[in-house]
């Protein structure tokens, strides 16, 4: 019994961190497996219980069936937590996919092909789905809008003349991994990729989120060193796995993360001094990206957090419908609500 329980809270934490879509569909199938075989086990021992019950007060063994009578209550209460663990999983599971599905549109849209429906059997390359961008606007919608971008980047409407300011215009632009590489249906060439950035693109800081070991398995190993060479510059300090967060117990990864884009914006981070156009990415340009984007927006200060997250979503639809990757953002908001409070001045 002991054992059976830990099963399930071993099953249960896997489907927790699961990384993969796959990995989560064969637990949620055993979760399933697991407390329907708890329902007829409740089922059947709340059948028998009444008839042990009465067995108890006529028969002269009357502990060993009172024993059997906890036995089957306590199996009754762990059947009873196992199916509310289920079923909050399940509503898990359902708040994903309808998130994710509210995000991505009723069509589906191919990551780098401009908003084009994605033929089935496309095999994406850097010829036939040439890299873009999704900028995302930094000031409020009163006064910027979001573009996305197919050819020679154009500043957003509502931004002030750089030459009029004397202050370089910074832009911030989402997208997925230059030059990925995975099974027969994504083979992007990274020297193609990185050569629009630069010169169509005209990207001068690129903002990595993906480890190296996850940089390794999809043929992107050297892609810091080959960003350099390009001549644009890097920054990979703060890279986490797909479709988690920074960091699950720390707000410090984020902070990181945020005030160097904050400074990259700015123009105080050493490594975009003179940046003018700043992409980040992750694999896929929504997940990790988006909280990168929303974590800019947060602290610069100009944003709500749901006014942050539509911004995203407006700027790259399919960004932010983790429940996991929300809750780490409401964690940020309230953290950084509670600090601007400490640091009013006493009246």
């Amino acid at each position: 019994m002991v054992a059976a329980l830990f099963l399930c809270l071993l099953l249960d934490w896997l489907l927790l961190v699961g990384s993969s879509p796959q990995r989560a569909c064969v637990l949620y199938v055993s979760l399933a497996s697991l407390a329907f075989s708890g329902v007829l086990l409740s089922v059947v021992s709340s059948l028998v219980q009444p008839f042990l019950e009465s067995l108890c007060v006529a028969s002269p063994c009357q502990s060993g069936l009172r024993t059997t009578v906890r036995v089957l209550v306590f199996l009754q209460t762990a059947v009873a937590v196992e199916l509310l663990s289920f079923m909050l999983f399940a509503l898990n599971a359902a708040v994903t996919w309808y998130l994710g599905r509210a995000g991505r549109g009723q069509v589906k849209v191919d990551e780098a092909s401009h908003g084009e429906e994605k033929p089935i059997n496309r095999v994406e390359t850097s010829e036939s789905c040439p890299f873009h961008i999704d900028f995302l606007p930094l000031e409020p919608p009163s006064t910027h809008s979001a573009g996305r971008v197919s050819g020679v980047a154009t500043a957003p409407a509502g931004s002030r003349d750089s030459a009029a300011t004397g202050v370089p215009e910074r832009r911030v632009g989402m997208g997925v991994l230059p030059g990925r590489q995975r099974g027969l249906k994504l083979r992007r060439s990274l020297p193609a990729d990185l050569s629009r950035l630069r010169d169509e693109l005209r990207v001068d800081c690129v903002v990595t989120l993906v480890p190296q070991s996850q940089l390794m398995e999809v043929g992107c190993g050297g892609l810091v060193a080959a960003v350099e060479a390009a001549g644009m510059r890097s920054w990979s300090r703060v890279a986490w796995r797909d479709k988690w967060v920074p960091s699950s117990w720390s707000l410090l990864p984020t902070l990181e993360l945020g005030d160097a884009l904050v400074g990259m914006v700015k123009g105080t981070e050493e490594v975009a001094e003179s940046s003018r156009c700043i992409l980040i990415h992750c694999f896929g340009g929504k997940g990790r990206t988006g909280v990168a984007a929303v974590a800019l927006l947060l602290l610069l200060g100009k944003h709500s957090l749901s006014s942050a997250v539509k911004a995203t979503r407006n700027a790259r639809p399919g960004c932010i419908h983790n429940p996991l990757q929300l809750l780490h953002l409401i964690w940020l908001q309230n953290f950084l609500a509670a600090n601007k409070a400490r640091r009013r001045p006493s009246r």
